[in-house]
């Protein structure tokens, strides 16, 4: 086999060993900042709610 085989069949080879450990690493660093990343959501809710409240006209009391 030439060297390029060998590089078509041993890097997919590595990548579908390493998928689940990567998979593990993601899935253990989102498990330590869920609530970081929440929080992080909340705000960008609120704020876009907040900046879409303010772009419209207040109802004036009657």
């Amino acid at each position: 086999m030439s060297r390029v085989n060998i590089l078509l069949f041993a890097f997919p080879a590595v990548v579908l060993l390493l998928l689940p450990l990567l998979c593990w690493l993601v899935g253990y660093w989102f498990q330590e900042h869920d609530f970081s990343l929440y929080l992080l959501c909340v705000g960008a809710q609120r704020s876009a709610s907040i900046r879409a409240s303010a772009l419209t006209p207040a109802a004036s009391p009657r």
